[in-house]
């Protein structure tokens, strides 16, 4: 049977606390001294965790091995080429395997500015961080027109 009204009291938190509790945030946040700032960002940094930036080494060594593939490829472009010039290999199978590395090139060069995108938008949360608390600390002073 559960006990419910019995053991916990009704709770009731209204917007205005809501607001008051923000607000108090926020002032505290921008009243802090550059060097108290400093050690904020540097907290939110932390709190951004090793997963994160293993997350970043992940894109980075991803982007890394697709641009080493991108160059690979060329590198067989130029010899399949040779190859057919000097018939070495048939006309068939030239355009056969020509088909094939292009259409895994278009696939690594969309890959490659995926991976792109995701790694410099790990970047960015830095970025964001030193912008926050520089908008922060212009509103030392917040109040709320009624």
């Amino acid at each position: 049977m559960s006990k419910g009204k019995m053991v916990c009291s009704t709770h009731n938190v209204t917007e205005d606390m809501l607001v008051e509790i923000v607000l108090n945030d926020i002032r505290h946040h921008a009243s802090l001294t550059k060097e108290e700032r400093t050690q904020v960002a540097e907290a939110l940094l932390e709190k951004r965790g090793q997963e994160e930036r293993e997350a970043s080494d992940r894109v980075s060594r991803k982007l890394r091995e697709v641009a080493k593939r991108l160059d690979s490829i060329g590198t067989i472009f130029k010899k399949l080429y040779e190859d057919r010039c000097t018939s070495v290999i048939e006309d068939d199978m030239f355009r056969e395997m020509m088909e094939n590395y292009t259409v895994e090139k278009a696939e690594l060069q969309k890959r490659h500015e995926e991976v792109f995108i995701k790694f410099e938008r790990s970047k960015e949360t830095e970025r964001d961080i030193t912008v926050w608390l520089a908008l922060v600390a212009q509103h030392v002073e917040i109040w709320i027109n009624d």
